[in-house]
């Protein structure tokens, strides 16, 4: 993964890293390591990236990106696991409200 996308998964768990910040704040990093887990299927189905992302929904988007971040916090021991999913919460929830505050600030601006 690290060779392809230049990503070490494996840092999740630093403290100094920005790995999860990476994974749940750009969907083109995110969108780079699916394809780099799945490109062997793709090969198969002779699909090319675009291909592959231009067929995900957004739905199926997010389902993919929670699906590959819980099997990185599984690669851990327990303890570290727990660590990871309240830290996965407190990144998803401050992305959850940065979303809202900018829906907000959109719709006062049309009122």
């Amino acid at each position: 993964m690290r060779a392809i996308t230049g990503i070490d998964l494996t840092r999740i768990v630093d403290p100094k890293s920005n790995v999860m910040e990476q994974l749940t704040g750009d969907p083109f990093v995110l969108f780079d390591c699916l394809v780099a887990i799945l490109q062997p299927q793709l090969d198969e189905r002779e699909l090319t990236p675009e291909q592959f992302g231009e067929a995900l929904d957004e739905e199926s988007g997010d389902k993919a990106s929670m699906a590959l971040i819980e099997a990185i916090i599984d690669f851990f021991p327990e303890g570290k696991r727990m660590l990871l999913r309240r830290a996965l919460t407190k990144v998803l929830t401050a992305a959850e409200r940065r979303q809202l505050a900018t829906l907000d600030k959109a719709l006062q601006a049309v009122e």
